[in-house]
């Protein structure tokens, strides 16, 4: 009887619901790969999880015992007719240290797409199922990075050049999308599209990732991304989570002790960094 390898939606719960009847869970992680969000999903409206083979990251799931008829049956569910997923063979660890071989199902789609809240709330069900985070809590939605690392066990490898924009369909003012993915570089305006509040940080940090949109991402200090904006409050007229040249530069000023604050030269560094990959003009003389 195959193994299953789910990784991203399809926690116990769900797959008994799909399968109706109990299925049996064990932990397995997915070696040399990443999690990444591609294609689009009517029902979950975003992004969906998908495999990227990646030497320096690990997958982190389950493994469920299924049969032929099972397969068939997830197919549908899938969407492998229609073709937005499809079967792909892995060799997953399980907890014992063993490898077996398993069914995965990936994307089709080249394009990343963010997920939404309920799906990421979903995949961190199904992590949550065997693993924990390094420090032996439950793994957050927080903690996975949307753009290349997803949880704590995946060694919180951040890859840059997987930017992407969580407001599809909203066109920004001088936004321009280059390899490295979509970059806000108006010069003005950072003070209305950046994450003031806890409550806005806190949203940011969840939708789009500690690591990707803080530089100090325990504190969710020095904000470089458009705030995705807690309930009730006003979204500004840019996409959620796309990379600010404005707020690259707000921090690095402020890194360098700007306005009386603290000197962090390392925040500052690392702000230059993402600046020059952003190709922000600001960044071109340092």
């Amino acid at each position: 009887m195959p193994y299953l390898f789910s990784y991203g939606s399809n926690h116990p719960d769900q797959l008994a619901d799909r399968l109706d009847r109990e299925v049996r869970s064990e932990a397995a992680y997915l070696p040399a790969y990443g999690r990444v969000f591609r294609g689009w999903s009517r029902g979950w409206g975003g992004g969906v999880a998908s495999l990227e083979r990646d030497r320096g990251r690990d997958v982190y799931g389950l493994v469920v015992p299924v049969s032929q008829a099972d397969l068939r049956l997830l197919d549908s569910y899938e969407g492998v007719g229609s073709g937005n997923y499809k079967r792909k063979k892995v060799k997953v660890v399980l907890d014992s240290g063993d490898e077996v071989g398993a069914v995965a199902y990936v994307s089709t789609s080249d394009e990343y797409n963010p997920p939404t809240k309920d799906y990421l709330r979903a995949v961190v069900k199904t992590i949550n199922t065997h693993w924990s985070s390094q420090g032996g809590s439950k793994v957050q939605t927080g903690d996975i990075a949307l753009r290349g690392a997803g949880t704590p066990q995946e060694r919180r490898v951040f890859m840059w050049d997987e930017v992407f924009d969580s407001d599809l369909g909203r066109v920004a003012p001088s936004r321009t999308r280059t390899k490295f993915g979509p970059v806000i570089r108006d010069r003005k305006g950072w003070s209305r599209r950046a994450p003031k509040l806890r409550t806005d940080r806190e949203m940011t940090a969840e939708v789009c990732g500690r690591a990707r949109c803080f530089l100090v991402p325990k504190t969710l200090g020095y904000p470089i991304c458009v705030k995705v904006p807690a309930k009730g409050r006003r979204a500004p007229k840019a996409p959620g989570c796309a990379i600010d040249c404005s707020g690259l530069q707000a921090a690095y000023t402020a890194a360098r002790g700007g306005r009386g604050a603290r000197k962090r030269p390392q925040v500052a560094k690392r702000a230059v960094f993402i600046a020059k990959k952003a190709k922000c003009d600001w960044a071109r003389n340092h």
